[in-house]
């Protein structure tokens, strides 16, 4: 069985959330089952998104690349990131440790293609995506998603405004997800299936932990869960009746 290394801390949150992802995904009937995980959680990794945006001149790569090692010297034969933004760092990542590294955002575009083979009836043609500014910028879902012919939809700037609230202030901020923040998550999307979004995808792990909060998932595409979908897998423990389920947004008629 593999030994998973999670670099983890980018946020805290979002990584025990993966933790929780991964164990609830496993086919195991004991403890002795589950996967053996070495977790470095370093919430002071550089933050990714100033970086891409050059409002910080820290390098995150170097830091997350020593956290890898560190796992690969310690037995992991398997990196998972729950944090989608460090997938602009995947190259560098990838080239500098011996041991593979999943990439969320190509994992979930796999999740949404994957649907559309089983549904050629219902397929999602059109995806919104929520994420940070440095996931937006520099086009991670959308490169990910043209390969598989889907379009894309992002925010309007003040909704972008809003998302990043949400990340920073509201879960990194480490307040109360309350209603009255789902129900600000909801608004986002809802403007992305009116420019024409069968689904919306929740393209940053703090969005996933209040993406958990939703009533009803219809219509949208959790990347962390994708992430912790595409894990267990590689490892060779998935549940086989296990999907990451999708439904697109039903549409008006």
């Amino acid at each position: 069985m593999h030994k998973l290394g999670v670099i983890g801390g980018l946020g805290p949150m979002a990584t025990a959330l993966f933790m929780e992802y991964v164990i609830e995904m496993t086919d195991a009937s004991t403890d002795a089952e589950h996967i053996e995980m070495l977790i470095h959680n370093c919430p002071q990794i550089p933050d990714r998104t100033a970086y891409i945006l050059g409002k910080s001149t820290e390098n995150p790569a170097p830091h997350m690349i020593n956290s890898g090692r560190m796992l690969e010297q310690n037995g992991c034969s398997l990196i998972s990131i729950p944090c989608i933004t460090a997938n602009y760092f995947y190259s560098e990542l990838s080239e500098a440790l011996n041991i593979p590294v999943l990439d969320g955002v190509k994992e979930t575009a796999a999740v949404i293609n994957s649907y559309n083979l089983n549904h050629a009836n219902d397929k999602i043609t059109t995806v919104g995506i929520i994420a940070t500014d440095g996931t937006i910028k520099s086009q991670l879902f959308q490169n990910a998603l043209n390969k598989y012919n889907l379009a894309t939809v992002i925010p309007e700037p003040e909704d972008q405004e809003q998302v990043m609230s949400l990340i920073y202030d509201d879960v990194k901020g480490g307040r109360k997800i309350d209603n009255a923040t789902v129900k600000r998550l909801e608004g986002i999307a809802a403007k992305l299936y009116e420019k024409g979004a069968d689904i919306v995808v929740l393209g940053c792990t703090e969005l996933s932990v209040i993406g958990r909060e939703l009533s009803n998932t219809e219509g949208y595409a959790d990347a962390l869960r994708a992430l912790a979908q595409s894990t267990v897998l590689a490892c060779g423990k998935l549940k086989p009746q296990y999907n990451a389920i999708i439904q697109p947004k039903r549409k008006e008629v």
